[in-house]
């Protein structure tokens, strides 16, 4: 409500605020999508997301994730069913709930939550108290990208070597490099995403327009160019959405 109220008299028909975390945006798309195609009074949506890791007691943002510096920053996108910079050709989700511990920790919530929020320290803690080891749960987590890329492209019917690069979130070289392409197959990641990424850090769940829109403005993707865009969210969510670039 404070972004409808801020933006102005008139306000929204509909709002909604998504928990998914990193993923939040991406899953943005798909909820938009599906409200534009089904009810025909809306001509647009907007999405947005923004992140300001501003209390060290609560995330210390050099320390938080010893892989990924984390960046303050907002992005936003309109869908629409008129013109636009990409055409949204299929959109999809896949949920891990086995590893939602991983982020979580083994503690239920609000007992004893320690800060500021450490993601290594919770995770080691799920993998003591886990029948899961860290192996098997990158693994699942690997397992995960391809099939929401491949779910992705057999929905829109579009070949993979129709596809120009892979967006992906902004991490850290070393999540981009071990976590990310090992499961990309022969798909080429987009440069922005480790080139801007490590200019701004990681923005939550702003990172998929961010890393989207820096793709095209550079050039790296041009007009006719597919583009996977992947994000994803504790929780495990996973979440792909294919674009034609107009």
């Amino acid at each position: 409500m404070w972004l409808e109220r801020e933006i102005g008299p008139g306000g929204f028909r509909d709002v909604a605020q998504l928990m998914n975390g990193c993923d939040g945006v991406v899953n943005g798309m798909r909820w938009a999508a599906a409200r534009l195609t089904c009810e025909t009074e809306h001509g647009a949506a907007l999405v947005t997301a923004a992140e300001s890791w501003q209390s060290k007691e609560v995330i210390d943002r050099w320390t938080v994730d010893p892989d990924t510096s984390f960046g303050d920053g907002g992005a936003a996108l309109v869908m629409s069913r008129d013109h636009g910079i990409a055409r949204l050709l299929a959109a999809v989700s896949h949920t891990q709930p086995h590893l939602e511990g991983v982020h979580r920790g083994p503690r239920v919530f609000g007992r004893g939550v320690s800060l500021p929020v450490v993601l290594s320290r919770r995770s080691r803690a799920f993998y003591e108290t886990s029948d899961i080891s860290r192996e098997e749960a990158w693994k699942m987590r690997g397992e995960g990208i391809g099939t929401v890329i491949d779910k992705v492209l057999a929905d829109a019917g579009v070949a993979r070597e129709k596809v120009a690069r892979v967006v992906l979130p902004f991490r850290g070289r070393q999540v981009l490099e071990e976590g990310y392409s090992p499961y990309l197959g022969d798909l080429e990641p987009a440069r922005s995403s480790e080139e801007r990424g490590r200019e701004i850090g990681h923005l939550g769940g702003a990172d998929p327009i961010a890393a989207l829109h820096y793709s095209i403005a550079s050039g790296e993707l041009s007009p006719g160019d597919h583009a996977v865009v992947f994000s994803e969210g504790v929780g495990i969510v996973q979440s792909a959405v294919l674009v034609q670039v107009v």
